[in-house]
C-alpha cells in the first residue's frame, strides 16, 4: 500500500477515509482510519475483503446516499463515489460510526447555540458591526450600523462599498481602505444622516495569507462630541468662575496691601478662602510686624461677615487690665463708680455679624480669660453690672507673637481657650523666610510712599541686593519704614548703597530661603528690577508645566488665566 500525498488534505478529517485505485489496491488511509479500524494491522487478504464489503454493501444505497456496512463487528454510515486525480480514476469511501455521527450532530447543535449567542451580542452591540469579504462585498451588518449610518437592508446587502462610496451613499469607508492596504485602518465618517462615527477596519486572513474578510467597528460619537462641547463649557464657565475669585482675591489681596508670592503665603491664602464660607475661629500667629492685622482684614473681607457686619479690633496688650473687660464686654448705666450714665456698648455687640479681632490674645489677663470662653461658646454674654444675656453673633479672630502653648504650659493661658480659639491655625512666617515677597513687597511700598509724596524714587541694583540679604528682624513693618524714609529724606530719584542705614550697609549672612541667591546673583549681574520679575516668571511658567504636563493645570498651579499663561508662554518662548 501507498500512501498518495495528493490526498493529503484528508488527513484530519474526524472519521475514516479509504482510497483505492483501479486495482483495488490500498492507496490512502487517514489517520481516524489508522485509529478506528487499525487499517495499518490488515493483511492483503483483509484489506481484498474489505474492499469487498464495501462494494457489496454500496448497492444498497438510501435516499440520503448512505449505505451500512458491517466492519469487525462495528456498523457504520459510509458513502463511496469515484474521483479522478491526474487522469487516474480512484474510489473513495468515507465511513463514519453512529455514535458518532451522533456526537457530531450534538456538537453540531452546541455550535448552532453558540453562535445564536453570538448573533444575538452583535445585533444587540451599541456599537455597529459591518462584515465584508475580502473584496469589499457587504456580507453582514447589525441594526446599531444601521441606526447610525440610516442604511437599509435590502439597498446594501450584497453591494461592494467601493460602488456605494461611488454612488455617494456612504461618505467614505474605513474598509475599503483595508482592502486596499491589507492592515487596520480607523477613520471618522460623517453620515448624510447626520450622525459622526468613528469606524475601524480590521482584516482577517486565512491559514494561506489571503484577505478572506474585513470587519468593521462603528461607533457614534455624536452624543461624545455633545457631551465634550458641553464639558468644555463647564470648563470654560469654571475658569470664568475661577478668574473672578482670583480677580477678587487679588482685590482683596491689594487691599489689604498683602503680597502672597511665596509658596508660604499662597498656602496661607488658599487655606484662608477654603474656610472663607465658616464663621469658625481662626488663630493667625508669627512675629511681630508679619502682618497678622493684614492677614485678619483679608480673611474678613473674603468672609461673608464682611456683607453683615464690621470689623472690630482691640489690642488685648495695649489696655489696662481694668478697662479691658469693661472695653470688651461694654457696661450697664451705674455699673461702678464713675461709669458713664448711659453705660458702654461692648465690641461683641458692635461686631455682631462681622468680625472681632483679637490681637494680642496672648496678653490677655488670666482673670478674663474664662469669661471670653464663656462668650465665644455660648456665643452671649452679660455687660458689667448686667443680669441678662446678650447674644451676639460674630466671628472670632485672635492674633499673638508669644507662643500659647508655652503659656499653657506656664500656667498664663488657659489650655481651653487656646483650643477654643485655635480651631483654624495660620502661622505667618518671617519675611527673612519667604525671601520671594521682598521684591514685591517693595515695589509696593515704593510706588505707596511716590505717589504719597509725590516723588518719583528708584532704587539702585545694590540697594535691592543690600535689602534681599537684610534679616529684617521687623519684618514687613521694618520694610515698610525703611522704603518711607529713603523715599522722604533722598533728594537724588535714584537711591543708590550710601542713602541705606547703617544696620543695611552692614554685610549680613543670607537667609538660605529658595529663591533669595537667584535674586541677588541677578541684581548683582546688574539687571533692574522688571528683567529680574520677568525672569522669575518665565522660570515659573516652566516649572509649572514640566510639573503638570498640561496648560490648564499649569495655570491652575500658578493661579492665572489659561489665556494668560498662553500669551506669556509665547512671549517668554517657553
Amino acid at each position: 500500500m501507498k500512501k498518495k500525498m495528493s490526498f493529503s488534505g484528508y488527513k484530519f478529517i474526524p472519521f475514516p477515509v479509504l482510497i483505492f485505485d483501479s486495482q483495488d489496491e490500498l492507496v490512502y488511509y487517514n489517520e481516524s482510519a489508522s485509529e478506528i479500524l487499525e487499517i495499518g494491522k490488515y493483511t492483503e487478504e483483509e484489506i481484498a475483503s474489505l474492499k469487498a464489503s464495501l462494494e457489496e454493501a454500496s448497492s444498497e444505497v438510501s435516499p440520503d446516499g448512505f449505505f451500512t456496512v458491517t466492519i469487525k463487528d462495528t456498523k457504520f454510515l459510509a458513502s463511496g463515489n469515484n474521483v479522478d486525480v491526474n487522469a487516474t480514476n480512484y474510489h473513495m469511501f468515507f465511513l463514519c460510526s453512529r455514535e458518532k455521527i451522533a456526537e457530531l450532530e450534538s456538537k453540531l447543535t452546541e455550535l448552532k447555540k453558540e453562535m445564536a449567542i453570538i448573533q444575538k451580542m452583535i445585533d444587540s452591540s451599541y456599537d455597529g458591526i459591518y462584515l465584508t469579504d475580502g473584496e469589499g462585498k457587504t456580507l453582514y451588518f447589525n441594526d446599531s450600523f444601521m441606526k447610525i449610518s440610516g442604511f437599509k437592508r435590502e439597498e446594501t446587502y450584497g453591494r461592494y462599498l467601493q460602488d456605494l462610496v461611488k454612488e455617494n451613499y456612504l461618505p467614505n469607508s474605513c474598509s475599503t481602505e483595508v482592502v486596499k492596504t491589507r492592515k487596520p485602518y480607523t477613520t471618522i465618517i460623517n453620515y448624510y444622516n447626520g450622525v459622526q462615527a468613528i469606524a475601524t477596519g480590521m482584516p482577517i486572513f486565512d491559514e494561506e495569507g489571503k484577505l478572506v474578510r474585513v470587519f468593521c467597528n462603528v461607533r457614534d460619537i455624536t452624543e461624545l462630541n455633545r457631551l465634550k462641547a458641553e464639558l468644555e463649557d463647564i470648563y470654560a464657565l469654571s475658569d470664568g468662575y475661577l478668574r473672578q475669585l482670583k480677580e477678587f482675591q487679588r482685590q482683596c489681596l491689594t487691599k489689604a496691601k498683602i503680597i502672597a508670592n511665596s509658596k508660604a503665603m499662597t498656602d496661607i491664602i488658599d487655606l484662608i478662602m477654603k474656610a472663607a464660607y465658616a464663621d469658625t475661629p481662626i488663630l493667625i500667629t508669627g512675629e511681630s510686624g508679619v502682618g497678622k492685622d493684614e492677614i485678619a482684614k483679608f480673611i474678613h473681607n473674603v468672609s461673608e461677615s464682611s456683607k453683615k457686619g464690621p470689623f472690630i479690633r482691640i489690642n488685648c496688650s495695649a489696655i489696662p487690665e481694668h478697662l479691658l473687660e469693661s472695653e470688651l464686654f461694654g457696661y450697664e448705666p451705674h455699673a461702678f463708680t464713675g461709669a458713664n450714665r448711659s453705660g458702654k456698648t461692648d465690641l461683641f455687640q458692635l461686631a455682631d455679624g462681622g468680625t472681632l479681632f483679637l490681637n494680642e490674645i496672648g496678653d490677655m489677663p488670666l482673670s478674663l480669660q474664662s469669661k471670653l470662653l464663656d462668650a465665644i461658646q455660648e456665643k452671649s454674654f452679660r455687660r458689667l453690672g448686667g443680669v441678662k444675656p446678650i447674644q451676639f453673633n460674630a466671628r472670632i479672630i485672635s492674633a499673638t507673637n508669644k507662643d500659647l502653648e508655652k503659656l499653657v504650659g506656664e500656667g498664663k493661658f488657659r489650655l481651653d481657650l487656646y483650643y477654643r480659639l485655635n480651631v483654624i491655625s495660620i502661622h505667618i512666617p518671617p519675611l527673612r523666610e519667604r525671601t520671594e515677597d521682598i521684591i514685591p513687597l517693595i515695589n509696593l511700598f515704593l510706588d505707596e510712599y511716590n505717589k504719597k509724596y509725590n516723588q518719583n524714587k528708584k532704587l539702585s541694583p545694590g540697594v535691592l541686593r543690600k535689602l534681599l540679604e537684610y534679616p529684617w528682624p521687623g519684618n514687613i513693618r521694618e520694610l515698610k519704614n525703611v522704603i518711607e524714609r529713603l523715599v522722604v529724606t533722598n533728594t537724588a530719584n535714584y537711591i543708590d548703597v550710601d542713602a541705606l542705614p547703617f544696620s543695611l550697609k552692614t554685610k549680613h549672612e543670607p537667609y538660605k530661603s529658595e529663591g533669595i541667591y537667584e535674586y541677588s546673583a541677578q541684581i548683582r549681574e546688574g539687571r533692574d528690577m522688571k528683567e529680574v520679575l520677568e525672569n522669575i516668571e518665565r522660570r515659573m511658567i516652566a516649572n509649572a508645566l514640566k510639573q503638570t504636563k498640561n496648560m490648564r493645570e499649569a495655570a491652575r498651579l500658578l493661579g492665572i488665566d489659561l489665556s494668560t499663561l498662553v500669551r506669556k508662554k509665547k512671549r517668554y518662548f517657553v
